[in-house]
């Protein structure tokens, strides 16, 4: 994430996604306090589904970032979360980071998966220093170029055109699982191993996004790791392993494309999200992925244990276009009946 937010301050100029201030948002009694509420909410009311990012501690000279203001002491994301939680609806999803650059210390809003428009005041509110009322019940703002203004009519009939254009899309998906040899142990202490993945296909006219996770119980002699792990280790018995000083070293070119977790009760693997992604898989129309995890997943189990072996696995798929929530597919394999090619 970092790296996305020096991207921007070294390439980027002021736009729908990108706010450039000069100074940290003040809470408390500051009489400027209720700034924060606007430009946080214009950014979210927003349409595109890009993440929008404010970055404070940097001055702009015709859009672009020119000079820097180092923050003394950051304000933390719960007091900021807290703030604009009491005073906008509904709930405005956004990460508040504090970062280095150059010697200075910055911080960034960054603004994403908001799709519950329009995002509004919830309660009137005055200036802290007894001046005029700033913002009513109601009112909403959205960032137009590089500055902000309030909703209007058209607005809000755009909105909500929308929302009632909305449809579940998880009919848009075929889904497709598979699982193959890999590595067929003869010897009793070592698995086999066998490669699963998905297929899935878009079959609407429009792109579609989604994080994929896969789940695998745990069970008695069944294990899962990356493909490169298995590579590594049995290369590491070749002559790699006797004379490393002449090869290569290997590198793991999904290492931040898939994550694999031990939880308590199963293996848990994730396909990432790029840093300036919305989603970590995303399909074009009437296209497909082959390998949702990238052809990378290998469950091993031992000779003895998959005789009688069914596993399970479940696949994970969310996204906001899934208005019932993530979509959930248990599949069940035996591992017996593969091994001997049925």
């Amino acid at each position: 994430m970092v790296e996305k937010l020096i991207e921007i301050i070294e390439y980027h100029s002021e736009s729908v996604h990108v706010d450039f201030k000069a100074y940290e948002y003040p809470l408390g009694k500051h009489p400027k306090k209720n700034e924060l509420l606007k430009d946080i909410s214009a950014m979210a009311n927003h349409p595109s589904k890009e993440p929008k990012y404010i970055l404070v501690g940097v001055k702009e000279l015709d859009g672009m970032a020119s000079e820097f203001v180092n923050i003394e002491s950051p304000t933390d994301q719960a007091s900021y979360q807290q703030f604009v939680e009491d005073n906008i609806e509904p709930r405005i999803n956004f990460a508040y980071r504090v970062f280095e650059y150059k010697g200075y210390t910055l911080s960034a809003f960054i603004i994403s998966n908001n799709e519950e428009r329009p995002y509004l005041f919830r309660k009137h509110l005055r200036r802290t220093d007894g001046g005029s009322q700033e913002f009513r019940i109601g009112d909403g703002f959205i960032r137009t170029g590089t500055s902000t203004r309030k909703l209007s009519r058209k607005d809000y009939e755009e909105i909500y055109t929308k929302r009632l254009e909305a449809r579940d899309r998880v009919s848009d998906l075929k889904v497709t699982p598979f699982i193959s040899k890999y590595f067929v142990s003869p010897i009793k202490g070592i698995p086999s191993l066998f490669l699963i993945d998905f297929m899935i296909e878009n079959l609407s006219r429009k792109s579609i996004g989604f994080d994929a996770e896969l789940r695998l119980q745990y069970k008695e002699g069944i294990s899962l790791q990356k493909k490169f792990d298995f590579k590594d280790k049995t290369e590491d018995k070749g002559l790699s392993g006797i004379y490393p000083q002449h090869f290569p070293p290997k590198i793991d070119l999904t290492i931040l494309d898939l994550e694999i977790e031990q939880q308590h009760d199963s293996y848990k693997v994730s396909r990432l999200r790029k840093a300036s992604e919305s989603y970590a898989v995303t399909i074009s129309q009437r296209d497909r992925e082959e390998n949702i995890f990238l052809d990378e997943i290998l469950i091993g189990a031992l000779p003895s244990d998959y005789a009688e072996c069914m596993i399970s696995i479940e696949l994970i798929l969310r996204s906001d276009d899934f208005q019932q929530g993530p979509i959930h597919k248990k599949y069940y394999f035996d591992l017996k009946e593969i091994i001997n090619g049925a």
